[in-house]
């Protein structure tokens, strides 16, 4: 087997909403479980706190959303590769199933930049007449001080009836990153996009308006403080298309994940 260590590492932003239900714990263990047993291992190296996000889906109110995040090892070529996984469920919660789950176990490669956090997304994201979607927007940053970085990424799923499936990869949400040093970065760069849903369709999915605002922040260390010297704004608007299996996401809206 390739896979050396799985580590649970329990990224999450808030304390887990076990308002969510009562069932929802039992679950998620059960989650746990299935992500170990898969990776054949069972040297967990440390948990970071609540081990699962959860969140009632607002447009299906009898369903539950489930993430547990984690980090897992596996043997390469040239060394070990650190990844950083996501295990999803949708959970019927009157009836305590699970209508349908997803393993993603390689969403983004753990080195320079490391994942904080996670979040689920439950805005009205209809892409079809049929479909609502949910969102999983995952949180990261580096540790530079001469270079930092902050951003986040999200990825859009359904439930096409048992069918937990992926149809937005790796979107850019949003981006933060400066250079120079303690006292001042004169050079920033700061990202948000932002995703409507569109009239016109491909393959039976409506199509992704996405907007994407880029600020560019010039400042200037006067030897007591760092000063804005200039601010400038370009706004970028792209229609982002469903090809049948995926929504293909441009190159400028894609997110650092390697």
């Amino acid at each position: 087997m390739k896979l050396v260590f799985l580590a649970l590492t329990f990224l999450c932003v808030s304390r887990c909403a076990l308002a969510c239900g009562e069932h929802a714990e039992e679950i998620a263990i059960a989650l746990k479980e299935n992500i170990q047993a898969a990776k054949n291992s069972v040297n967990f190296v440390r948990d970071f706190g609540p081990a699962y996000v959860c969140k009632t889906w607002p447009q299906r109110s009898d369903l539950t959303i489930i993430a547990v995040p984690y980090r897992h090892a596996v043997s390469e070529k040239f060394g070990n590769m650190e990844y950083f996984g996501l295990m999803l469920a949708v959970v019927n919660e009157r009836r305590n199933i699970v209508l349908g789950k997803l393993d993603e176990p390689r969403l983004e490669v753990v080195d320079a930049i490391i994942p904080t956090g996670v979040k689920i997304d439950t805005a009205d994201y209809k892409v079809s007449p049929s479909l609502i979607a949910f969102g999983i927007e995952v949180m990261h940053q580096n540790y530079s001080v001469a270079a930092p970085f902050y951003g986040g990424f999200m990825n859009l799923y359904v439930l096409d009836g048992r069918n937990l499936r992926k149809i937005v990869n790796g979107m850019r949400s949003y981006q933060r990153n400066s250079e120079g040093d303690d006292h001042c970065y004169p050079n920033e760069i700061a990202a948000k996009t932002i995703v409507s849903i569109g009239k016109s369709k491909s393959h039976g999915y409506f199509d992704l308006n996405v907007r994407n605002t880029r600020s560019f922040f010039s400042r200037k260390w006067d030897h007591i403080s760092c000063k804005d010297v200039e601010e400038k704004i370009d706004s970028r608007r792209f229609v982002v298309k469903y090809d049948g299996r995926i929504y293909n996401v441009p190159e400028p809206l894609k997110a650092i994940l390697d």
